[in-house]
């Protein structure tokens, strides 16, 4: 998920995400044929998914040391959230296996 960009709305402060990696697809609802010939189809696969996707946050509560100084610190955390994404395959027509694959969903929100 190199390309996609991680957009996050929640309760966490200052977060950032640092990636995301596939969980589970829940269901594949709907495709789309994108080519087709005589050895190959090409799909484009709408997919509802579970991520699994990394933060990095400003933990509020320790701002304060014993000094009563401020001092930002960050933590990190795993959260799972819900993704509708779209998933080009390309399948051999006389072997029925994935020849290709290719995420074209390029924007996720993470709650």
């Amino acid at each position: 998920m190199d390309l996609v960009e991680f957009v996050y709305y929640g309760s966490l402060s200052d977060v950032s995400v640092l990636g995301a990696k596939l969980d589970e697809i829940v269901s594949v609802d709907g495709y789309d044929v994108a080519a087709i010939d005589d050895t190959k189809i090409g799909l484009i696969l709408h997919a509802n998914s579970i991520l699994a996707a990394r933060l990095r946050y400003v933990d509020e509560a320790e701002l304060r040391d014993k000094d009563d100084d401020i001092t930002p610190t960050e933590l990190e955390t795993w959260v799972h959230t819900h993704a509708r994404l779209k998933i080009y395959v390309s399948i051999d027509l006389r072997t029925l296996r994935f020849m290709e694959t290719e995420l074209l969903t390029r924007d996720v929100i993470v709650e």
